[in-house]
């Protein structure tokens, strides 16, 4: 059965899609911005011995304060292993050298010692299913790991489509339109994690769409469909679907992206994304990218503008200035003023939002 024009809850809820990645084993340095397969387990703790914190002298903490002889201190530099005989580090500039003897002032045991297991003890540090960033991956390593175990990266295929569509460098005609969709939608799935297959521009044809489609899908984890999700005469997304596998989904009560299309090919998950620039943008926001990549980070402001949904769910693209989120006036081919917008704004269906309203932005960086 396919739904239409439901909210995008029960949108994404009817169509199930999920994304099942094999792991595959990385050198740290590849692994940045990937989530992580399998837990990091660290072999030893941190430090693995009793080491100094600061440049200085080992000492036995009892022997101070006092003028120490030759065998009741040790020049000791950040990080090196502390003498098991002493207790303590007398930091270098507090500490007075007057020929073979040290003048120290008290200290208690202990003080400037990083004691064994301080910053962690053996065992697991990183837990599956985050996402690794420069720090957590310094703490695999420090761990003892040579590499990590994270999820392959998704292959998304990006398939454009439309008699009037052409590439950049091939406009020939005034009323040629360039196919800014698919290198946005191929850089959405890079940011998001995911390697992007761009394919060539399939005419408005069914047989060929289907075609085109089919072969896609059998290398892809998730395919996007770009353009002809809408009823028009020249608007295959929906046939083709239903021909090649199951649509879930016909159209969504949300502006800008109501024509969406979500279904599956032979367990593939495939994405009817509308033409319009800005719904191709906002729909892979809502629909694609939760499949790769976790949600992007928000932020609380007062609203600078107010805002009427109306009677569906709106996206509503804000620029952030002065310490508020100011909507921005676009309609869904409005490409120039979504590149401005900062981020975006859910409004429920209904829903009225007066200026100073207090909403949550998702931010695009």
């Amino acid at each position: 059965m396919t739904l239409r024009n439901v909210t995008v809850a029960a949108a994404l809820e009817a169509w199930g899609a999920r994304l099942d990645l094999d792991a595959e084993t990385v050198a740290p340095h590849e692994a940045c911005g990937r989530l992580l397969a399998t837990p990091v387990v660290a072999g030893r703790p941190s430090p693995a011995v009793r080491c100094a914190a600061m440049d200085g002298y080992a000492v036995l903490a009892s022997s101070t304060p006092g003028s120490l002889g030759p065998s009741a201190f040790a020049p000791i530099d950040t990080g090196a292993p502390i003498p098991e005989q002493f207790d303590a580090v007398v930091r270098r500039e507090v500490a007075v050298v007057a020929e073979d003897r040290l003048d120290v002032p008290v200290v208690t045991a202990g003080t400037d010692v990083r004691p064994v297991g301080e910053d962690f003890v053996a065992g697991v540090v990183l837990v599956a299913g985050g996402v690794l960033d420069p720090l957590t991956l310094a703490l695999a390593v420090a761990g003892g790991n040579a590499t990590v175990a994270v999820a392959r990266r998704a292959r998304v295929a990006i398939v454009p489509t439309g008699d009037e569509v052409v590439a950049a460098g091939d406009v020939g005609r005034p009323s040629d339109v360039i196919d800014s969709n698919s290198p946005m939608l191929a850089a959405q799935v890079g940011e998001a994690g995911g390697t992007p297959n761009v394919c060539a521009i399939v005419p408005d044809d069914p047989d060929a769409i289907a075609g085109a489609v089919a072969a896609a899908a059998v290398d892809a984890d998730l395919v996007l469909l770009v353009a002809g999700s809408s009823g028009g005469r020249r608007d295959h997304g929906a046939a083709v679907i239903r021909r090649l596998g199951d649509l879930a989904v016909d159209g969504v009560a949300v502006r800008p992206g109501h024509p969406v299309l979500l279904g599956h090919i032979s367990g593939t998950p495939i994405v009817g994304v509308p033409g319009y620039p800005v719904s191709a943008a906002l729909t892979f926001e809502l629909f694609v990218r939760p499949l790769l990549a976790p949600p992007r980070p928000q932020l609380s402001v007062p609203l600078g503008a107010a805002v009427d949904a109306g009677p569906v769910e709106r996206v509503v693209p804000v620029r952030l200035a002065d310490g508020a989120a100011w909507p921005l006036r676009t309609r869904a081919s409005s490409l120039a003023v979504l590149a401005g917008a900062d981020g975006y704004v859910r409004v429920p269906a209904g829903t009225v939002l007066a200026l100073g309203a207090i909403v949550v932005v998702s931010l695009f960086a």
